[in-house]
């Protein structure tokens, strides 16, 4: 019977209602810490693993690309945040100039100076929030980055417990292909000898002497993959010269953790990413229909004009003017229209991302827990295939020794012990597997609630 769970679409629902984005600017949202994923709940989850996620954090390369890319997205909301802003530049400009004033004399050269000092204001109103609302998206897409950040720590922390325990099956396998490489060794000096004495045929020999260097061969294979294990989780740390690590698997399966947090599902970075960028796009089909309407722009100028440099400063002398203009589009060629149907195509493929990314999360979770009980299953079965397999190879090799049966059965007794045992690690391998994928559908100790207020849905 599958574990009966519940879980609630309210609070992913698409269409939550009107929701403002952030618009903190781009420069307080860089201030603030990036997030750090917590490993507590896996530590609960996995007490005998001690992967050194620490140093895959520190230097692992996909992370900093993770990293890199927040900060362009911070960058591109200053960019984004300046347009809303008032706009104002200085201008000192000096010139001399020389001309010739014909008079009754002749020509007299007549040498002037100028100098200009101005300050220039500049302003567009943001009458239909067009501004506000692009700052608004470049804000998610930075959020989402953020987010972006958090599911790569995530899955860095599942990939090394992942890599851990790969490693521990490795390592447990190798082991259990050395125990049955002497166990044909011894195998193969007993039967040589019983040949030798006459009580055993040449058949009997060359059979044993095959399995010996069959489990040869599968040792050999078994410290490869050791070797490729130990290969992937250098990689993982971006450190080709980490040490080789030692791993156990856990000598008993334990039950799932008590009251699993199916609501923190809610929370996924993947999903907050993805909520944010349904944001961002819905801000940008608003901003692009906003583009039709009329923009204001407000002007001004202040400054001076002086032919003596030294009277550029006299306040006295001031000039200013202030100016309003309104700007409407006429005629682009349908520029403006396509570009809004750009941003409703953009938007429809975020809504679609956003609610296949919905049921992709609550099928793993599903998923997740339906084979935990398949495995659990599955070890059962095959802890009893081991129970028997092994008291048949016992039997088989005291009647082989009674002379009441032959070499084949006794290897392919000893055969089955060796299948059975392997089968287990695999299983608990899986299983273990199996559940980090589960935690990592739970949120993997999701904790972006600071980010709550800015990643409602938002519908324009």
């Amino acid at each position: 019977m599958l574990r009966a769970f519940s879980l609630s679409f309210c609070g992913l629902a698409l269409g939550i209602g009107l929701s403002a984005c952030a618009t903190n600017t781009a420069q307080q949202s860089t201030a603030a810490a990036l997030p750090v994923a917590d490993v507590s709940e896996w530590q609960r989850w996995f007490p005998d693993a001690q992967p050194p996620v620490s140093e895959v954090l520190a230097n692992n390369n996909d992370l900093s690309a993770s990293a890199a890319r927040a900060r362009l997205a911070a960058a591109n909301a200053a960019v984004a945040g300046a347009a809303r802003q008032l706009q104002a530049d200085a201008t000192l400009q000096g010139n001399r100039s020389r001309r010739n004033i014909v008079s009754t004399s002749g020509l007299t050269p007549v040498t002037s100076n100028s100098y200009d000092l101005a300050l220039n204001l500049s302003w567009e109103v943001d009458l239909w929030q067009r501004l506000s609302l692009s700052h608004q998206a470049a804000v998610s897409e930075y959020r989402a980055s953020e987010a972006d950040i958090y599911a790569t720590q995530l899955n860095l922390i599942a990939n090394s417990y992942r890599a851990w325990f790969n490693i521990a099956e490795a390592q447990a396998q190798q082991r259990l292909q050395a125990k049955n490489r002497d166990i044909f060794s011894d195998n193969a000096e007993i039967i040589e000898r019983n040949f030798l004495q006459g009580t055993a045929i040449a058949l009997d020999v060359r059979l044993t002497r095959s399995s010996l260097a069959n489990s040869q061969n599968q040792l050999i294979q078994a410290e490869s993959t050791v070797a490729e294990r130990q290969r992937e989780f250098q990689l993982l740390a971006s450190n080709l010269q980490q040490p080789e690590l030692t791993a156990e698997l856990p000598a008993n399966s334990t039950p799932l953790p008590a009251n699993l947090n199916t609501s923190a599902i809610e929370l996924r970075p993947d999903l907050l990413a993805a909520r944010l960028r349904l944001n961002a796009n819905n801000a940008r089909y608003a901003a692009a229909k906003k583009n039709l309407l009329p923009t204001l722009r407000l002007t001004g100028s202040v400054g001076e004009n002086s032919r003596d440099f030294k009277d550029l400063f006299d306040l006295q002398d001031l000039v200013w003017n202030i100016a309003a203009g309104l700007t409407a589009p006429l005629f682009d060629g349908g520029r403006l229209r396509a570009e809004q149907a750009q941003a409703a195509a953009q938007k429809d493929i975020a809504v679609a991302e956003y609610a296949q990314a919905v049921l992709v999360a609550f099928n793993e979770v599903r998923a997740g827990l339906a084979n935990d009980e398949f495995f659990a299953e599955r070890e059962k079965a095959v802890a009893v295939a081991l129970e028997e397999s092994s008291q048949a190879e016992a039997l088989a090799f005291d009647q082989y020794a009674a002379g009441l049966s032959d070499i084949l059965i006794v290897l392919d007794a000893q055969r089955r012990v060796l299948d059975a045992r392997s089968t287990l690690l695999q299983l608990s391998n899986l299983r273990l597997q199996n559940r980090i994928n589960l935690l990592l559908a739970l949120g993997g100790s999701a904790t972006l609630t600071a980010q709550t207020d800015a990643t409602k849905v938002t519908t324009l």
